[in-house]
């Protein structure tokens, strides 16, 4: 087999005769010969400088000015009656081949027909059933209804129905255009771009997939479903590392945690991490968890999701808020634990009452959201407007909602403020 000019890839176009039978039947057409000059009339001149050479097997199919050299007519027939482009080919049943400078495969593909023009440098295939190759090993099974293979063998497109499988881990691509850029170990697919895997389903307008790396990106539209844990993530933007089970989306997202069809949670950030081994999902600026059970809002600049074990937790500054009770919590730090509707929260604990206007301050407070009940602990300061009181201590339970707090002393004294009537004007 002959390599392309001026390359380093070597390209090969076999049918299915024999090997024998192809090097007594090799098949090259000139171009039409330009009149003879000092410089092409030697004893190694008439070679044309085509990009392919073409193997002759099966069935050839020539227009009949293809390898002439005589001039078209000058009247011009109607289109029906048209003859062949000059320096087409055409090839039914063929195998064109790229390897790299080493003799490694690049890809190989199959095709009913191929079309080869020599100033588009490019031949057109129909039908054709394809395998790209990386350092030599078998990475992708791909299938198309067209496809063009650029003279270089460094680029090659397959149009309409595209079905790619990867042969490392079983995802299977589909989409309506891909194209494969081997030295830089790319494989795109572009346009509805949908993908099946054993961890996740996705779709998006574009996918860029890095074998060796084993990383994907996906962009425009991106939404992703995991079957464990149940979630939904979407995104204009993510990048899938499939070794370390990490999906990334660096763009505002939204992730969505189910239970069977019924939605539990919706999670929102400016960006996140969903770890599928691990089965949590990180999220950071301005991130938002919305419970619908209990129905509760937890805000925070970064929390991570635990999905299995339905917690959230935050490490900086968090607020949890239950609108129906007009309650507001904040913490230094904090969680919440969605299954037992539990929240804890350290470090400068202040809580609100808005309904009837009570505070409470504390080092360490419990807020159980079902019932609304209160545990505090450390510098506990206890508020309320009506009417006026003011309950200092180390520890207190109670009910923000109701008004119903006791502060205890646990030997300690317990100081409590109450502002007359008289006075409540001033």
């Amino acid at each position: 087999m002959t390599g392309l000019n001026d390359s380093s890839s070597a390209l090969k176009v076999k049918s299915k005769k024999s090997k024998e039978k192809n090097r007594k039947n090799s098949f090259f057409c000139p171009p039409p010969s330009p009149p003879p000059t000092e410089k092409n009339s030697g004893g190694g001149g008439g070679r044309s400088e085509w990009p392919f050479y073409f193997f002759l097997v099966g069935a050839l199919l020539l227009g009949s000015a293809a390898c002439s050299n005589k001039p078209r007519p000058t009247a011009q027939p109607s289109p029906a009656q048209l003859p062949p482009e000059p320096g087409r080919l055409t090839l039914k049943d063929i195998t064109l081949e790229a390897a790299d400078e080493k003799g490694q495969l690049l890809w190989k593909v199959k095709a009913m027909a191929a079309n080869y023009t020599k100033n588009q440098e490019v031949a057109r295939v129909e039908n054709p059933d394809g395998e790209l190759f990386q350092d030599g090993k078998l990475v992708f099974r791909l299938k198309g209804k067209r496809g063009e293979v650029h003279q270089d063998g460094k680029r090659l497109f397959l149009f309409d129905d595209i079905v790619a499988a990867d042969m490392q881990d079983g995802a299977v691509l589909r989409g309506d255009e891909l194209e494969w850029r081997p030295d830089q170990d790319i494989l795109i697919v572009r346009k509805n771009l949908t993908g099946t895997h054993k961890q996740v389903t996705a779709s998006a307008q574009e996918g860029r997939m890095k074998s060796r790396m084993r990383r994907m990106e996906l962009t425009g539209t991106v939404v992703a479903t995991s079957a464990d844990p149940p979630l939904q993530l979407r995104t204009e933007h993510v990048l899938w590392e499939m070794n370390r089970e990490l999906v990334t989306g660096d763009l505002p997202v939204q992730i969505d945690r189910y239970e069977g069809k019924t939605l539990k949670e919706r999670a929102t950030a400016g960006r996140g991490e969903v770890n599928l081994k691990a089965k949590t999902a990180t999220l950071k600026q301005n991130a938002r968890v919305n419970l619908l059970d209990p129905p509760a809002r937890v805000t925070s600049e970064s929390m991570t999701w635990d999905l299995n074990a339905e917690t959230v937790r935050s490490e900086v500054p968090v607020t949890v808020v239950h609108e129906s009770e007009q309650l507001t919590f904040t913490g230094n730090q904090g969680w919440v634990d969605i299954k037992q509707k539990i929240c804890y929260l350290t470090g400068s604990v202040r809580g609100a009452g808005e309904r009837r206007q009570s505070r409470m301050s504390a080092d360490r407070m419990t807020w159980y959201i079902s019932t609304q009940d209160i545990d505090a602990e450390g510098n506990v300061v206890y508020s309320q407007v009506d009417p006026p009181l003011t309950l200092n201590g180390p520890k207190a339970v109670g009910n923000l909602s109701q008004q119903t707090v006791t502060v205890t002393g646990g030997g300690e004294p317990v100081v409590t403020e109450i502002v007359p009537e008289s006075g409540r004007g001033e």
